[in-house]
């Protein structure tokens, strides 16, 4: 089994969170966010302005740790939500 490098790991736990994606439509935020649920991981949605429209944000996670990272990662990303990528918060 291959090690992440040191600085990944790093870079990893400072962004413990995962954007599962922006959504146009809070329903479909929600959505989201229950299925992410129903498969065991905690997320939130939120409310955001992204170049003056109003969107819902679906942010998984925290991971306590890198196996858990990625564990969170890998289930939105079966879940169809390939963009998926980690944040901060």
């Amino acid at each position: 089994m291959q090690t992440a490098p040191k600085a990944d790991i790093t870079r990893q736990l400072a962004e413990p969170f995962i954007e599962i994606g922006k959504f146009r439509d809070e329903n479909e935020a929600r959505d989201a966010a229950e299925r992410m649920a129903a498969a065991g991981v905690t997320a939130r949605v939120s409310r955001e302005r992204v170049r003056l429209r109003r969107v819902w944000r679906v942010v998984a996670g925290p991971a306590e740790d890198v196996e858990g990272h990625s564990a969170i990662l890998r289930t939105a990303q079966e879940m169809g939500y390939s963009d998926a990528y980690p944040v901060g918060g």
